[in-house]
């Protein structure tokens, strides 16, 4: 007699831990992808001395709202120093102009100012919006003491 509920006890163990473990393994669908990088390079512009060329890689980037994809911008730059600064901003749909900030849900998840200390991939930008899709361009400005000394206009495709 204590065969049959020695194996019943054991079954009914294993099915217990087996039901815990189904439940526990379930990947949620809002899983972040892996972040696109965009690498910004600045060098010296020698036709005009104190100012800058800014060059960025990819010039266009493909992000996958499906895939919970973001970019990662990073900045190649010879000499940081406290007094320089790399600015994105001005997100605006090209075609429909009236359509702007397509990354989360406020225009502040839209800017970008990224510091001397964070030009080694640390800026990421939020998922795209929920009714964000097309091509938009953007502003890359670097600044040295706050005054514009370079700028780019690329673009970022959203994709369902």
């Amino acid at each position: 007699m204590r065969k049959p509920i020695l194996a019943v006890s054991v079954t009914a163990l294993f099915l217990a831990v087996s039901c815990k473990h189904a439940k526990t393994g379930v990947t949620p669908s809002s899983t972040p992808g892996s972040p696109k990088t965009v690498t910004i390079r600045v060098t010296p512009d020698p036709a005009r001395p104190g100012f800058f060329k800014i060059a960025a890689d990819p010039d266009s980037v493909n992000i996958s709202k499906r895939g919970h994809e973001i970019i990662k911008w990073c900045v190649d730059f010879a000499s940081p120093s406290d007094d320089t600064l790399v600015h994105i901003g001005g997100f605006v749909k090209e075609g429909d102009p009236s359509r702007k900030d397509p990354f989360g849900t406020l225009p502040t998840d839209n800017v970008f100012d990224i510091a001397h200390f964070d030009f080694r991939c640390r800026v990421k930008s939020k998922e795209a919006a929920p009714d964000a899709m097309g091509a938009y361009k953007y502003n890359i400005v670097f600044k040295v003491r706050g005054e514009d000394r370079g700028n780019l206009d690329p673009r970022v495709i959203i994709g369902d």
